[in-house]
């Protein structure tokens, strides 16, 4: 460095003049603020109580078409006792064909309008499904097949004397109906993610039912009741009784330990790591973004001196 006339200071072309840095370290050429990183996504399984999240009354709720699907397969069974099997006593010759064509008939709806109810329930994996539908097709095959085998074979067989016959005929077909209603209430409570104990429950609520309605039966038969008005009798009240075993079923759910919890659903998005990004000329770290444009040519930070 040297001085000319009067005292004034020249520097010498090869430095660099402070004018000539400080452009290069002025606001203007500085790096773009680093952009936040994104949230987190909702994780269930970290949050404090993720088992109350996700049973939530909406995730119990097997749906509106499923639901009404079961009532009117239920409905349809009861039918044929119900309704046709007064018209079967009216004395016609052709009365008892036709009822025991509708039996079949309603019975076949009743397997099939049920079955799709197991599949369309929601909020309920397709393996529970697959196990509900199963299980109420073997109830409901069983007492399609059965109940007309049984009744051809005490007819045929006719072992003993009359009343002996006809007592065990009733019991086979007592039996029969337990199967089936147990796998009803057993199918409906496993689509509905409910606990092995509502389960056993079921199945003794199944063989009360059908001892009771067969004990209500004979001593109805026995009444000077006409037996059409008594049979109206025992079937309306099996299915007013069966839709309140069912509302019984719904408050054993509503129980803490009434029902399986639903599996917490993993994150839509995985959170994003953003690497980091060291330059070692201007000793700057620098997080990397998608939106953040790297230095140019003419903006790299010169060293000082």
């Amino acid at each position: 460095m040297s001085y000319g006339q009067n005292g004034q200071r020249w520097t010498s072309p090869n430095r660099p003049t402070p004018q000539s840095v400080a452009p290069y370290e002025s606001d203007q050429y500085s790096y773009p603020p680093v952009p936040p990183r994104p949230p987190a996504p909702f994780d269930t399984q970290a949050t404090p109580g993720a088992s109350v999240i996700s049973n939530t009354a909406g995730s119990r709720h097997p749906g509106w078409l499923a639901r009404s699907l079961f009532w009117a397969a239920l409905i349809i069974g009861v039918l044929p006792g119900l309704v046709l099997a007064p018209l079967s006593m009216s004395g016609s010759s052709n009365a008892p064909v036709v009822y025991s064509l509708w039996t079949v008939l309603s019975s076949l709806l009743r397997l099939v309008i049920g079955t799709i109810a197991m599949l369309l329930v929601k909020n309920v994996s397709w393996t529970r499904r697959f196990i509900a539908a199963g299980t109420y097709l073997f109830g409901c095959i069983c007492l399609l097949v059965l109940t007309p085998v049984v009744s051809f074979i005490f007819s045929v067989a006719g072992t003993g004397a009359g009343t002996d016959s006809a007592l065990r005929a009733s019991i086979a077909q007592v039996v029969i109906s337990v199967v089936y209603l147990a796998a009803v209430f057993c199918a409906w409570n496993i689509v509905r993610r409910r606990r092995w104990w509502v389960l056993v429950v079921g199945i003794v609520i199944a063989v009360v039912m059908n001892a009771g309605s067969y004990v209500a039966g004979r001593g109805l038969n026995a009444s000077p009741l006409d037996k059409a008005l008594s049979m109206v009798i025992v079937q309306g009240a099996w299915l007013i009784l069966l839709f309140i075993i069912l509302g019984l079923f719904h408050m054993l759910g509503l129980l803490p330990a009434g029902t399986v919890p639903m599996p917490s659903r993993p994150a839509s998005t995985q959170q994003q790591v953003h690497p980091q990004q060291i330059y070692p000329q201007a000793g700057h770290t620098t997080q990397a973004h998608p939106n953040q444009w790297p230095p140019g040519s003419g903006q790299q930070p010169f060293p000082h001196h």
